[in-house]
């Protein structure tokens, strides 16, 4: 498990064949069971890693109780290095009663020859930004569903000026019909008005 392997995710690299976690240049002082932790989540990013599976890989020699209590620390120490938290998990989350994910994207390179590797997040996501972390894409997912919330505002925009106008034009068609009636009530009250002065004067 040891003998190979590279791993880019966030600001953190490891070097599995050297056992190294490095962030931004620096090197981050690990635990040889932290380390192969890490890298055995590394290698099922997105999926979980069961305690029982975990715990037969770190400590085979040992029973299953002193695994799992020995498990819970080695998770501990690793989310202080990674500075990151169990209850807004942007690494490492626990799955109830199961195990534990690794969900940040990341980025594999063995033998020289890289290759993506994101487990269940979308592949463009890191391939646009290797060196991004979960939050990146909780970032895209809000501008997606801003975009369409936005779509959704301006159909309905659309629609209200467009009963608006025909509306409006359908006052104006209204008033304009009822226009000659009273230009025909009009103009025949003047001539009668009319016929009666000049019979009047006869």
């Amino acid at each position: 498990m040891m003998d190979k392997g590279h791993f880019r995710f966030g600001v953190f690299e490891v070097d599995v064949h050297r056992g190294e976690l490095w962030k931004d240049g620096s090197r981050i002082k690990l635990q040889d069971k932290q380390l192969q932790l890490l890298v055995l989540l590394l290698e099922r990013a997105g999926e979980t890693a069961t305690r029982d599976e975990l715990g037969r890989e770190l400590w085979p020699e040992n029973t299953f109780a002193h695994c799992d209590a020995s498990l819970k620390t080695a998770v501990s120490k690793l989310r202080q290095a990674l500075g990151d938290s169990a209850n807004r998990p942007a690494f490492i989350k626990t799955v109830h009663l199961r195990g534990y994910r690794f969900i940040a994207p990341i980025v594999r390179l063995d033998q020289g020859n890289p290759c993506l590797d994101v487990g269940q997040m979308p592949a463009v996501l890191t391939s646009a930004n290797p060196s991004g972390s979960a939050t990146d894409a909780i970032g895209v997912t809000r501008l997606i569903w801003a975009g369409r919330l936005l779509a959704v505002l301006l159909a309905v925009a659309m629609i209200v000026t467009l009963a608006y106008v025909f509306r409006r034009n359908s006052m104006r068609v209204s008033r304009s019909s009822t226009q000659p009636a009273v230009r025909l009530i009009l103009t025949f009250g003047s001539f009668s008005g009319s016929s009666k002065q000049g019979n009047f004067n006869r």
